[in-house]
């Protein structure tokens, strides 16, 4: 037979009892705090909450260079420029660009964004080479006027004599301009170990993903000599095209500072893109350049682990 005191058992009243098979239970009121019942109340409606990602915005410039010396070059053909005591065997170009970023999780980020890259080459042409390929030329050198031509002269003919005589000429210096225009779609794996994230703000990257390209050269008329001392010139040609590449990158990041959900990274980033391109110029064919270093700030707003903001 169960009995309880009071009738109901009330928690308004400081204490009640309970027999239970003539054994007397004493039941006491425990009070507690506003801080206590808030806690159970928390515990009672918990709910896991997936956490956010993290995602930011990155601005970088660059660097690539290609080589002046044709890979691909008619036979028994030399261009002027490579003649040259002024030329240089390679062309240093820039680029900008603007990336955003998201993290699905501390392992994996896309990327994605717009580039721009522009690299220029040199080259030479002479406007009138009738008049040189008239003469009977049998040397041609650069000296400090210009292109220096040896040729021979007949005085007698029935004597077969000849005299030496000189011809000089100034070419024409033009630029080649190569324009890129990308359109990057990357997926970045960190290389770095979570607990080693916890303890430095370097993070180490590696990119991979689809590009594409948007190319523009203009290239102005230019002029090459035979092996028989010939001129031979080429006229101005203008070329775009469209085109899908694959690009591999390695990034490194080190974070600068964090101020609540916000951190701001320096950033580098060595990436190449294959199949490269070439550009060819009636039967002269450069190769474009395919690989380019960066550096750029990248600010990110979240929590992560590779941001340090646990």
């Amino acid at each position: 037979m169960l009995i309880f005191s009071n009738e109901l058992l009330s928690f308004a009243t400081t204490s009640d009892t309970l027999i239970l098979d003539g054994q007397v239970i004493y039941l006491e009121q425990d009070t507690l705090s506003d801080v206590e019942r808030q806690q159970y109340a928390f515990d009672s409606d918990y709910r896991k909450i997936r956490k956010k990602g993290i995602w930011g915005l990155e601005a970088n410039i660059g660097t690539m260079t290609m080589s002046n010396e044709n890979n691909v070059i008619p036979i028994g053909q030399s261009a002027l420029y490579t003649l040259s005591p002024d030329f240089q065997r390679r062309s240093w170009g820039s680029g900008a660009a603007i990336m955003a970023c998201y993290h699905f999780q501390d392992h994996l980020a896309l990327r994605a964004g717009i580039e721009y890259n522009q690299i220029e080459w040199k080259s030479m042409h002479l406007e009138n080479i009738d008049e040189w390929n008239a003469l009977d030329i049998f040397e041609s050198s650069f000296n400090a006027n210009g292109l220096q031509a040896f040729y021979r002269v007949l005085v007698d003919s029935s004597l077969g004599l000849y005299e030496l005589d000189t011809m000089t000429v100034k070419p024409a210096i033009n630029q080649h301009k190569h324009q890129l225009f990308s359109i990057p779609v990357m997926a970045a794996f960190h290389l770095s170990s979570p607990s080693k994230r916890y303890r430095t703000p370097n993070v180490l990257m590696m990119e991979m993903g689809a590009v594409c390209r948007y190319g523009k050269v203009q290239a102005p008329a230019m002029s090459s000599i035979t092996d028989r001392q010939d001129l031979v010139s080429f006229p101005e040609t203008n070329i775009e095209w469209t085109q899908w590449s694959m690009r591999t990158a390695i990034t490194w990041k080190r974070m600068m500072g964090k101020k609540g959900l916000n951190s701001l990274f320096l950033v580098s980033r060595l990436q190449m893109d294959w199949p490269p391109l070439s550009f060819e110029q009636a039967g002269w064919s450069w190769k474009l350049p395919q690989s380019f270093l960066t550096f750029g700030i990248l600010w990110e707003r979240g929590k992560s682990l590779h941001s340090l903001n646990n």
